[in-house]
């Protein structure tokens, strides 16, 4: 028996995905799949690991050899252990590129790269990476049916939405900044961030979401007759107070969920417009001030923008399924949403463990225990005070609390993310 391990990062985002491959992978093969939190169960993997030999690590990201050492303890007890990292970031802007990418040979050739297309491969070879160690496979978590009529019902009654509008979704990704934290810009910083475009990238958004506070709270009665508004705040983070109440916060459920149920997307930066682009849903980007282009991810500029949620009509949604949908401008950035990702990547998987990469050998890292005994600490920290029912209350550790969502053992986070829900 073959035996994988598999780190995710966000619940909503990843973890659904992740599952679905551990099906795939353990109907079709002698292997053993096992699903882990990258921030909250570590050491829990840690500890699994002992009990058999290790084939293969599936990593959600390794962009320095930092997040490499991670590996590191794994590969003291499986020396030709396969480490994937699976790239759950994809699309950068100017000013990102350079921490989106390895950054060092630990992050560029001791680990495979399994990308959504083309796109993302040119910028892994032109970094540094061994062209032998990427594999073009699809973004396990595109899927190409659109068929939430059943969930829309169900939604309208749980959320009070009324399924006789139009239901436009917000997919926010602005929210870091209301949690943000010097130590945060410092490790920007650390991560190859110009710190004056840590700066500027700050107050650019601070003041788009102050904007976007003051336009929701004077949307006309008008708009909300035909529509309704959802504002899904980013993984992980927050949506800011004092918003108008007409407009529906929800942080539940996968984004691709939402789009099952939606009838347009409206994106900051968040490259859930490919996503929505990819089935055909009306895509907008919306700038309540102009985002620099530094700043603006990369194929944002192939679609319509608005200033105002206000702008939204059936004029510019016809003009999208014109004009911009027959395009596919997702395409170049997502790969193809054919259905397909998960098998390919199953074979992938399968293909490596059974034959192996040319000239490829993981190598070995010594980590920091310092930081290691920390991240311990932190872990059992964080179970004990949820397990407790506390966090909420006492909001500590900050991090855990700021990550409520992503802990797996907090009743009906896993649920949550379900597509079945």
């Amino acid at each position: 028996m073959k035996n994988i391990l598999i780190f995710y990062e966000h619940i909503k985002r990843e973890y659904e995905a992740c599952y679905e491959l551990k099906k795939i992978l353990e109907k079709n093969n002698d292997f053993k799949v096992d699903l882990f939190s990258i921030q909250f169960e570590y050491f829990d993997a840690l500890k699994k690991s002992k009990k058999y030999r290790l084939d293969m690590i599936i990593m959600p990201w390794v962009y320095t050899s930092k997040d490499y050492e991670l590996v590191s303890p794994f590969l003291k007890d499986n020396p030709n252990l396969f480490i994937i990292n699976i790239h759950h970031e994809q699309i950068a802007y100017k000013a990102s590129e350079k921490i989106l990418l390895p950054a060092d040979d630990f992050a560029k050739n001791s680990v495979i790269h399994f990308c959504w297309g083309e796109y993302f491969k040119e910028k892994l070879i032109q970094s540094g990476v061994n062209e032998d160690y990427i594999y073009i496979t699809g973004n396990i978590r595109t899927k190409n049916n659109k068929n939430g009529g059943y969930k829309r019902k169900e939604w309208a009654e749980r959320y009070s939405l009324d399924s006789r509008k139009k239901w436009i979704l917000f997919s926010e990704n602005r929210g870091w900044i209301l949690t943000n934290t010097s130590k945060k810009d410092d490790f920007l910083v650390y991560l190859g961030f110009d710190r004056e475009e840590v700066e500027e990238r700050k107050r650019i958004t601070l003041y788009s979401i102050e904007k976007t506070i003051q336009e929701l709270n004077e949307l006309h009665n008008d708009f909300f007759e035909l529509y309704e508004l959802i504002y899904r705040p980013h993984p992980g983070t927050d949506a800011p107070k004092d918003i108008n109440r007409r407009v529906k916060i929800i942080n539940e459920h996968s984004i691709f969920d939402w789009l099952n149920v939606v009838d347009a997307n409206v994106v900051w930066s968040s490259t859930a417009i490919f996503e929505s682009d990819a089935m055909k849903i009306p895509s907008f980007v919306y700038e309540p001030i102009k985002n620099p282009e530094k700043f603006k991810t990369y194929g944002l500029e192939n679609y319509q923008t608005i200033k105002e949620f206000s702008e939204i009509n059936s004029k510019l949604i016809e003009e999208y399924i014109e004009h911009i949908a027959p395009i596919n401008n997702y395409e170049k950035y997502i790969g193809k949403t054919d259905g397909t990702a998960l098998k390919n990547t199953s074979d992938t998987i399968l293909s490596i463990i059974e034959t192996g990469v040319s000239n490829y050998q993981a190598q070995k890292l010594q980590y920091n225990t310092k930081k290691m005994i920390k991240k311990y600490i932190f872990e059992k920290i964080t179970r004990i005070i949820s397990k407790a029912g506390v966090l909420g209350v006492i909001k500590f550790p900050r991090t855990s609390y700021q990550l409520k969502a992503d802990i797996p053992y907090i009743n009906n986070n896993i649920e949550r993310s379900n597509t079945s829900e």
